[in-house]
């Protein structure tokens, strides 16, 4: 079963040469709909935010309906299942993010490469799902981590305590960036810190995540 592209842009004035992708795969048909509406919006919106910011001069949002059935009761399980699943598209030989979603209220979960990780090569999360708005905002997370190298000299330097999280923020609308959702005190470390306490999430970048992932892009 081929992929099928949901979504993409590209900026052909961008000096960058990479490739922002995401590949959804819903684990049942019952995440057909999450898939293809939420997480393609999340999406969607994240690319036209690195867009602006050169970090990549092309996204696209694609989905696959294979339905891999992995038992996603269990985080770790599922995310284990999912490393060793090749499926009928062989998706380790292609680039990107690979993010299984299923129906079970577990969280998410991935792993931060210690090189161009998903810019360069394939690279798997998985995401649970539970109320919109937070499971968006988590769903960028976890491809945000695939994406981006904590190795790096530039995020290094925006996350003193060692911990990807911590690029996250909470605006003043109480609203908690990507890579701080369900972690509330990366919502007050980093250089990007806040002293508010998240009541919603979002999908909007803040300084630090851009930096982060801009800098992982400009040195795949």
């Amino acid at each position: 079963m081929a992929y099928q592209l949901l979504q993409s842009n590209e900026r052909s004035g961008n000096s960058s040469t990479e490739e922002y992708i995401v590949v959804l795969y819903p684990n049942t048909a019952s995440e057909d709909s999450i898939c293809a509406n939420d997480l393609n919006s999340a999406h969607t919106d994240v690319g036209e935010q690195l867009l602006d910011d050169n970090t990549c001069y092309k996204y696209e949002v694609w989905i696959s309906y294979e339905h891999p059935r992995l038992n996603d009761s269990d985080n770790l399980t599922m995310y284990n299942q999912w490393l060793n699943y090749s499926g009928p598209n062989n998706k380790e030989n292609t680039r990107g993010c690979h993010l299984c979603v299923g129906s079970q209220n577990i969280g998410g979960r991935a792993e931060s490469p210690n090189d161009g990780g998903a810019w360069n090569w394939s690279q798997d999360a998985i995401l649970g799902w539970g109320s919109a708005d937070y499971y968006k905002s988590l769903s960028v997370q976890e491809v945000f981590h695939t994406y981006i190298n904590e190795a790096n000299p530039t995020v290094q330097s925006m996350i003193p305590s060692n911990n990807e999280h911590d690029l996250g923020s909470v605006y003043s609308n109480y609203a908690s960036t990507p890579m701080a959702a369900g972690y509330p005190s990366s919502q007050q470390s980093g250089t990007c810190s806040s002293s508010y306490s998240a009541s919603t999430w979002t999908e909007t970048l803040n300084t630090c995540e851009r930096d982060g992932i801009k800098a992982t892009s400009d040195a795949a």
